[in-house]
């Protein structure tokens, strides 16, 4: 049986640290998230399904089946439209406030003979090891001769908790929107404290670029302990401490399993580098848009 994100002592710390968030609607729907966190699906296609954080998506022009999005409950919550933001499958109203917990670069080389179907010739879940190449530094497709994009491209995540503690997602920026992915990560370094201590509003705007789309636009609130009570910020410190490890922990389990494998395959022994990984269909890929795969939070 696959563990929960939360084990049993941890849902029971976190819960504790939920029950005394003084405003209800806060504290409601910090404890709704700690519940889906244990949650473990089994039965669905030979699969266990565990929680892990919403993918924020923006609806682009050429976005097709609209019906599958539906207007959010919240009074704001836009139609559904070119340049609205979605999580799961509901809109979310534009200046959305988000609290980062952690963010990573990532590195994905596509098999450009077969984009439509979105399947990946090699991944790194920190930009540094390819599950199939290896050292990306050294890797042929991760550089390019000058004014030239290389084949293998660099991504940015972004995971944070909506302002209202309902939901942790992850905000991704790649290809035409890397840059603002990137501009984001250096506003957060430069604050020189841990990226909770900020919070930010997501706003989806017409990139500058052209034919570019949509994409969401951080923008700087306010520090956090001057925004929310001791206790949410608490709880909030308490999920980056969490998340940070996880990540830490995933990256150590990967990266010991890459390297055993390339140097089985080196060897001539029969550990074999993972040739393709078959990957959902990206259809209209946006910049908050992901396959769900390598999120760095779930092992």
């Amino acid at each position: 049986m696959t563990n929960a994100v939360l084990s049993p002592e941890e849902f029971q710390r976190f819960t504790a640290l939920a029950e005394v968030i003084p405003d209800e609607t806060l504290r409601t729907n910090a404890l709704t998230l700690l519940q889906e966190m244990t949650e473990v699906i089994e039965g669905v296609s030979d699969r266990t399904i565990t929680w892990k954080p919403s993918f924020l998506r923006i609806i682009q022009g050429t976005t097709k089946n609209l019906d599958r999005f539906y207007k959010g409950e919240h009074k704001d919550a836009p139609d559904i439209k070119s340049g609205t933001m979605i999580i799961g499958n509901q809109s979310i109203p534009h200046g959305i406030e988000v609290i980062p917990l952690i963010s990573w670069y990532s590195r994905t080389l596509w098999d450009s003979k077969d984009d439509d179907n979105g399947r990946a010739i090699c991944q790194s879940q920190d930009a540094k090891l390819g599950w199939r190449y290896g050292d990306c530094k050294k890797c042929e497709f991760s550089s390019a001769p000058e004014g030239k994009v290389p084949d293998c491209k660099k991504e940015i995540s972004v995971m944070a908790i909506t302002g209202d503690l309902r939901s942790i997602i992850v905000v991704k920026y790649h290809k035409s929107f890397y840059t603002t992915g990137n501009e984001w990560l250096k506003e957060i370094g430069n604050s020189r404290a841990n990226p909770f201590e900020r919070v930010y509003t997501l706003t989806g705007s017409l990139s500058s670029k052209k034919k570019a789309g949509y994409e969401p636009v951080p923008r700087l609130k306010g520090v956090t302990r001057n925004m929310v009570s001791p206790e949410v910020r608490t709880f909030i410190e308490a999920l980056f401490r969490k998340t940070l490890k996880d990540r830490t922990d995933m990256l150590k389990a990967v990266s010991e399993s890459i390297n055993a494998r390339l140097i089985a395959r080196a060897n001539g022994d029969t550990g074999q580098a993972i040739e393709h990984v078959q990957e959902t269909p990206l259809e209209d890929v946006t910049p908050g848009t992901d396959t769900g795969e390598g999120s760095g939070y779930v092992v």
